[in-house]
């Protein structure tokens, strides 16, 4: 008829042989099933607690990290800004020598200037010359 109609009623009401044994052998059994749901409820329960625990280790991970990428900017920006500088520097020094060389060109007289030249020509065949023997060998 549909109607809910637990298991112990029925066998307390039934006129069968052993009832008392029957009953407490459904008895032991539904306590058994009970413990197993609530263990199996214990240990969803710590699973949860074990994710949330990984979830909120992760997030404390991912925190530190944003923490560690954003105190990196600045350091990032210090670095730029020093290469910066430095090859400002770099330019102001090359600059420099480019005037002195310029100068020190405007204060040779041009004599000087064609021994210079000569000097160095005679130095790079000089070097051509042991370089070929050197191969020949």
């Amino acid at each position: 008829m549909g109607v809910n109609i637990p298991d112990d009623w029925l066998i307390d009401a039934a006129t069968i042989q052993n009832k008392t044994q029957y009953m407490e052998k459904a008895a032991q059994q539904a306590q058994q099933q009970q413990q197993m749901q609530q263990q199996q409820m214990e240990s969803q329960i710590k699973l949860q607690q074990a994710q949330a625990q990984l979830a909120q280790s992760r997030s404390y991970a991912d925190q530190g990290l944003g923490a560690e990428r954003y105190s990196r900017i600045e350091e990032n920006h210090a670095l730029a800004q020093e290469r910066r500088s430095e090859a400002n520097k770099n330019d102001e020094l090359a600059t420099l020598n480019k005037i002195k060389a310029v100068k020190e060109l405007e204060e040779m007289d041009l004599g000087h200037l064609e021994k210079l030249i000569g000097l160095v020509n005679a130095l790079k065949s000089s070097e051509q010359i042991q370089t070929s023997t050197e191969s020949l060998r």
